[in-house]
């Protein structure tokens, strides 16, 4: 299964990625998760206690997901995917700490696109912890 259709395989650049996904079945899945996230955070009894994390789209929708949650969330773990540049970012989570890993081989989800994702989120003020791992295809460390 899969968080929104890719309509175009061999992606070489993030805005080509951009161009390529299905917006309103990310918007879609976003629902799904966002009330997830609302289940568990009252689980937690604090947001701040909550972190989201995927790999490949689940990293994608992490990001997307997280960063526009309403409350401050405690975090987000991201596996080789990569930031939509249509995120939307809340005011609750403007400076969150992010763990980044991403295989330089990764066949699937080009490299360049989770160095812009780390740039766009160090610039956007995000505490990241990147790590680019030699020699490690499309797979989770």
């Amino acid at each position: 299964t899969s968080w929104f259709d890719i309509k175009q395989l061999g992606i070489s650049s993030i805005d080509v990625f951009e161009n390529s996904i299905s917006k309103e079945e990310v918007d879609d899945s976003k629902q799904i998760i966002s009330k997830c996230m609302e289940d568990e955070i009252k689980i937690l009894g604090d947001s701040k206690r909550f972190f989201i994390g995927g790999f490949s789209q689940g990293c994608c929708m992490s990001l997307y997901c997280g960063l526009g949650y309403p409350e401050q969330i405690g975090g987000i773990i991201c596996l080789s995917g990569c930031y939509f540049p249509h995120t939307t970012i809340s005011s609750s989570n403007q400076k969150l700490p992010i763990y980044y890993s991403h295989g330089n081989d990764d066949q699937m989800i080009p490299v360049a696109a989770g160095r812009y994702s780390c740039d766009i989120l160090k610039k956007a003020g995000h505490d990241v912890h990147e790590e680019f791992i030699d020699c490690l295809l499309y797979t989770s460390p």
